[in-house]
């Protein structure tokens, strides 16, 4: 979003070399702003819903390892199987 900000200034620039009122120059530069961050959101909507899900998948499985992590499941599941195989064998 960091071009917005240089749009901006940009436009206001060119007002203020042109000779446009201050207001007219921030108010067109208020509008330029929106439209670009209005297409930046509607792209941007358009790739999330074209990934999916799968474009949230790698955070819910950090999400859902640190859970297991915190509550101790390895541990658990671990000293099941060691169990397991000591009777086995």
């Amino acid at each position: 979003m960091g071009y917005l900000c240089l749009l901006g200034v940009l436009v206001i620039v060119v007002g203020f070399i042109l000779g446009v009122d201050t207001v007219a120059v921030v108010v067109i530069s208020a509008l330029v702003s929106v439209l670009v961050s209005r297409i930046d959101f509607v792209f941007t909507n358009l790739m999330v819903r074209s990934v999916g899900s799968a474009g949230i998948l790698p955070q819910l499985l950090a999400t859902l390892g640190t859970v297991f992590t915190v509550s101790g499941v390895g541990q658990a599941t671990s000293k099941a199987i060691s169990g397991l195989l000591v009777t086995i064998y």
